[in-house]
């Protein structure tokens, strides 16, 4: 028979409009319907096949490793992060994720949320390019000098390099 609060946390789990998960042994022992679809896997696949590291970049995988053992023994109790999740067909997606730990029995579980980040990042992106773009358009540029002078800049000039002559001219 399935507890009240069983029935509760399922239900708000499954109309979560982030993706929710349980992890133990780096196994994932509940996700629902968004996250398995924010991934590109049915429910079935993460559950049965699949492990925590299936999902995290290559090269992320010792630091998100170590934030689980480390939240697991008690260390911390909580993190909060922004990586790159794999999806099924190898793409990958940003992603913010908050975990903590929770007792299920005997063994000690993670239980966290992941949200696709994306699509806000590339919006941020694009804003402060626009902004940069629109306020250097608008006026000119100076670079310090040691010296004290300022150095007019127009937003065309390319990427200045170090040489005998800047440095001479710089010094004053």
């Amino acid at each position: 028979m399935v507890s009240p609060d069983e029935s509760l946390f399922k239900a708000l789990a499954e109309n979560a409009v982030i993706g929710v998960y349980l992890i133990c042994q780096n196994r994932f022992l509940y996700v629902n319907t968004k996250l398995a679809e924010m991934l590109g896997y049915s429910r079935e696949e993460m559950l049965n096949d699949m492990s925590l590291f299936d999902i995290v970049a290559h090269d992320e995988k010792h630091l998100v490793g170590s934030h689980v053992t480390r939240t697991l023994s008690g260390e911390i109790s909580e993190f909060h992060y922004e990586r790159k999740a794999r999806k099924q067909d190898g793409a990958y997606i940003d992603v913010e994720v908050y975990a903590s730990a929770m007792r299920l029995g005997p063994e000690p579980v993670l239980i966290g949320m992941m949200l696709d980040i994306t699509q806000r990042k590339a919006d941020a992106k694009s804003a402060h390019l626009a902004s940069w773009s629109t306020s250097t358009a608008a006026r000119p540029w100076s670079l310090p000098m040691p010296t004290g002078l300022l150095l007019p800049l127009t937003r065309r000039l390319p990427i200045l390099r170090v040489t005998p002559l800047t440095r001479w001219l710089a010094s004053g």
